[in-house]
């Protein structure tokens, strides 16, 4: 989908399994501590952070760690939140709206305006080969 593809790296395989890099945890501060002067430096490095590439791993791992993020990412992309929080609260929203019956956009929708009424066939028959055959050299005729 289009979040997991802009917070994601490319799926590779790793372990006979596919997996996807977290584009945002790429980088990690490391701090080192120097306890001879009791100062600290920090050095930025690069360290690949692996989800196996599951939908709802990947979608876990941005709610756990960036979902201020994410959500920002999915406001200005004007794409729906697929975080699980966010999937459940729509779901719960959803289940009370069709409970008070206020919206028909709750209830699923049914088939019957996608079919069309179609002419009977007429099964074959000898007698209706025949009848079609009279019917046919009397107006020809032959």
């Amino acid at each position: 989908t289009q979040d997991i593809k802009a917070s994601f790296s490319s799926p590779y395989l790793k372990n006979n399994k596919k997996h996807r890099d977290c584009n945002a945890c790429s980088y990690v501060l490391h701090f080192h501590f120097l306890f001879i002067y009791s100062e600290y430096s920090s050095k930025l490095q690069k360290k690949p952070v692996s989800f196996v590439n599951e939908a709802t791993t990947l979608q876990h791992h941005q709610q756990a760690i960036h979902s201020v993020k994410y959500r920002k990412w999915a406001a200005d992309n004007g794409f729906i939140s697929m975080l699980p929080e966010d999937a459940k609260l729509r779901r719960e929203i959803a289940h009370e709206v069709s409970a008070s019956g206020k919206s028909e956009l709750s209830r699923q929708a049914l088939l019957d305006t996608h079919l069309v009424v179609k002419k009977q066939v007429i099964q074959y028959s000898d007698l209706a080969l025949w009848d079609t055959l009279i019917n046919w050299i009397i107006k020809t005729d032959q």
